[in-house]
């Protein structure tokens, strides 16, 4: 049998057999398509390409809105990053409505962007493990654990599988990630963190219903907003429609699944990385992006909202 090939293009993603690794197809490029393919002079492959291609070739408002969909991501693993770039580019439409396509961005923007960009390089050879799951829980007992959180620019959610390694000792992976930007309006925050408790519950159905190898013994919910614990916990008909309508759905969810709420401070959020700008720490690069051992590892029941009044 021959070697297998050293990889494979997959929604997105690069597998590398050999590893059974993913790796992202991060090449970041102002140009326009010509039968489907992009001119390599204006693809940045690395921090010095950046201002230098945008001082050759220009930098306009349809450049920008190409580097916001340079990152494929289905499981938006990469969520923070990819989330940097849409919100840059919703600061340029919101600041500057009346700019053409071919209008060029005034270079006293250019930095946020640079960094951006940068923070996508960063991530070109970085690789992670394909399997979600330690390969001895194949088939055995898994709980999914998701962190939601919102903001005044995205709702987020972080799904992990959390499992046990020795007596009382847990640990979690990353499986998957959910954002969506947040509505125009003065109540954004609000909105954002009842949609995020929905959108974290909705990964936890897609997961159980897709995963079906996998045998799910528990289903945790975990936020910092009273917003969203308590607006799952009411009466909905006593709710504005906005709420209702998402309020309604979660409740369904945490009564088909049996999902457990939990109320925890800020400091254990681990959604919170990923519901908000930041162009100065790149989270995906650190081990607890991937891996939540201290938040996941023992669900105390102190943080157990256990009051439910559902209509």
């Amino acid at each position: 049998m021959g070697s297998p090939p050293a990889a494979q293009g997959a929604l997105g993603y690069r597998w590398i057999p050999a590893t059974d690794e993913w790796k992202w197809n991060i090449s970041p490029n102002l140009s326009k398509k010509k039968k489907g393919v992009r001119s390599p002079q204006q693809e940045i492959n690395s921090p010095e390409d950046i201002l230098t291609i945008f001082n050759k070739f220009g930098f306009s408002k349809k450049k920008a809105l190409r580097l916001a969909h340079t990152l494929f991501c289905p499981l938006q693993l990469l969520a923070q990053v990819r989330l940097n770039v849409n919100l840059l580019y919703r600061e340029l439409i919101t600041k500057h409505p009346d700019f053409e396509w071919e209008t060029e961005i005034p270079q006293e923007e250019w930095e946020p962007w640079e960094k951006a960009i940068k923070m996508m390089l960063d991530l070109k050879d970085f690789s992670i493990p394909r399997y979600g799951y330690p390969d001895y829980m194949e088939g055995g007992d898994v709980g999914l654990v998701c962190f939601v959180d919102g903001s005044g620019e995205a709702s987020a959610a972080k799904l992990f599988a959390r499992y046990e390694v020795s007596p009382g000792v847990y640990k979690a992976n990353l499986l998957m990630c959910a954002v969506k930007l947040a509505p125009p309006g003065p109540a954004a925050a609000s909105k954002t963190e009842t949609t995020s408790g929905k959108m974290g519950l909705e990964l936890m159905v897609l997961v159980k219903e897709t995963h079906t190898e996998m045998k799910f013994s528990s289903f945790s919910l975990i936020s910092d907003s009273t917003i969203c614990l308590s607006g799952i916990c009411s009466m909905t008909a006593q709710q504005k429609l906005y709420y209702s309508e998402r309020n309604h759905a979660s409740q369904k969810i945490v009564l088909k699944l049996g999902v457990e709420l939990y109320h925890v401070e800020g400091i254990h959020q681990e959604a919170d990385c990923i519901s908000k700008k930041n162009l100065e720490t790149n989270y995906a690069l650190t081990k607890d992006y991937w891996r939540s051992e201290e938040h996941t590892s023992e669900l105390q029941s102190q943080f157990r909202i256990s009051y439910a009044v559902f209509c």
